[in-house]
């Protein structure tokens, strides 16, 4: 996961943390969140080709049992006056422990003022936490 196309995606405190990632030094932790759509969002604006179908992997889990999360796409093309959004992993019951999701998507063929995929799901107020998030063309699987 790039640093740097890492955001918040409505109102989500963001740290990264040394104690307890699935792999690595760190995680990203996603704290203060005010709803259930709120959550670590990254931008794929510039960085996926239209049309291609790409494959997402992440390791996420929650401080608590049995919160649902999911990956989402959100969409916005160039004219559009808002964002559509479309489910990339069905929602999962998450655990207190590291969980594997995955999903496909396919790039949108508009010329794209914004193309992000975030973590949502669980109640305001639950943590989320994520490893190793990837994003991969199909065709490298």
């Amino acid at each position: 996961m790039r640093r740097d196309a890492v955001g918040a995606f409505g109102t989500a405190l963001l740290s990264w943390q040394s104690q307890g990632p699935y792999a690595g030094s760190h995680c990203l932790r996603a704290s203060s969140r005010n709803a259930a759509w709120a959550g670590p969002l990254y931008s794929l604006k510039g960085v996926v080709s239209a049309g291609e179908t790409y494959r997402v992997t992440a390791w996420l889990r929650t401080a608590h049992v049995d919160q649902s999360l999911k990956i989402t796409a959100k969409t916005l093309c160039s004219g559009d006056s808002s964002s559509s959004f479309t489910e990339v992993s069905s929602p999962s019951p998450a655990q207190n422990y590291w969980q594997w999701y995955s999903g496909t998507f396919v790039a949108p063929s508009c010329a794209l003022e914004d193309f992000s995929l975030y973590i949502e799901g669980p109640p305001g107020g639950e943590d989320i936490y994520v490893d190793e998030f990837r994003v991969e063309p199909s065709a490298a699987l």
